[in-house]
């Protein structure tokens, strides 16, 4: 594989131009391609979210990632359930408010950034200073990959971010064993 990154400026502007290259065939590389595309649209969009509002502060993350054989809508599911990370007001629509309420207890509300059904939802949560949860879901390899990302900015949520960490590590384990 391949990546190639362009910058160009245009009329005062920054533009990235991104071309990943170089998947195989077959089936396993037809859904690694797919994912791949859904996984690049949130990174972008991520990457265009800290140069717009967070520009120059240090990103505090916790992620959690597993593997399953379990069909990709099957997790999708799972994760978006009561005993996942139930979207409990609103709806996951970008540009519209929502609040995902996790098994754990915690809650977050903001703006959906991104949702591309049964693959990634991102929203940028309110009470952590414009931070970011994603839920992502992709295939590769004849797996379903899944997983749940959160991120801030400030350093003041620094410690709510890494308690999250070991609650959506119980979460995922718990949603797919």
């Amino acid at each position: 594989m391949a990546l190639e990154f362009t910058l160009e400026t245009q009329a005062g502007q920054t533009r990235l131009r991104l071309v990943h290259s170089g998947f195989g065939s077959g089936e396993n590389w037809d859904d690694e391609l797919e994912s791949t595309g859904a996984g690049w649209q949130h990174e972008l969009r991520s990457l265009r979210h800290y140069v717009q509002r967070h520009r120059g502060h240090d990103r505090h993350a916790a992620f959690v990632h597993l593997t399953t054989p379990l069909a990709q809508k099957d997790v999708w599911r799972r994760l978006l359930s009561p005993q996942g990370f139930a979207v409990t007001e609103g709806a996951l629509v970008e540009g519209k408010h929502c609040v995902i309420r996790a098994a754990s207890g915690e809650s977050f509300a903001g703006i959906t950034q991104l949702h591309k059904p049964d693959w990634d939802a991102a929203v940028v949560v309110d009470d952590l200073d414009e931070g970011l949860l994603r839920l992502s879901t992709w295939r590769a390899a004849g797996q379903t990959g899944v997983q749940v990302w959160l991120a801030t900015w400030s350093a003041a949520h620094a410690a709510r971010v890494q308690k999250f960490h070991g609650n959506a590590a119980a979460l995922l384990n718990m949603l797919l064993a």
